[in-house]
């Protein structure tokens, strides 16, 4: 396999509705284990190791979080709600500590620093 055989069939990923961050994870993949073939004497090159940015163009799209408005908004609606209200502390925390909600269900007393201000996840 050759380099160039490599940035082709990446160029092709990329034209067939492949993402940049698909494509970027795969030759994430590709490229340490065609370096252990390197390393084992399998093969003379690793035909993925280039800048990625050379061969195919980033498509993606910056996603952006909610605005500090409309977070206000959501949070006034939750808290109003009859029925939402009781959600209103954990959809607080959630918002502001970037926990996922596997990892704020599986929170206990222990893990909370109040002192320091520190949430240890770890579980």
């Amino acid at each position: 396999m050759k380099i160039s055989d490599a940035k082709a069939w990446l160029v092709k990923l990329q034209k067939g509705g492949r993402g940049f961050s698909s494509i970027r994870t795969i030759r994430g993949v590709l490229r340490p284990v065609f370096q252990f073939a390197m390393d084992d004497d399998i093969v003379r090159k690793n035909p993925f190791c280039y800048e990625l940015m050379s061969v195919i163009y980033n498509d993606s799209v910056t996603r952006e979080s909610i605005s500090h408005e409309n977070e206000r908004k959501f949070l006034k609606f939750v808290k109003e709600d009859k029925y939402f209200c009781r959600y209103y502390d954990g959809i607080f925390i959630l918002l502001n500590t970037g926990l996922r909600i596997s990892e704020f269900v599986g929170l206990t007393k222990a893990d909370i620093d109040f002192e320091n201000m520190k949430i240890n996840v770890d579980h």
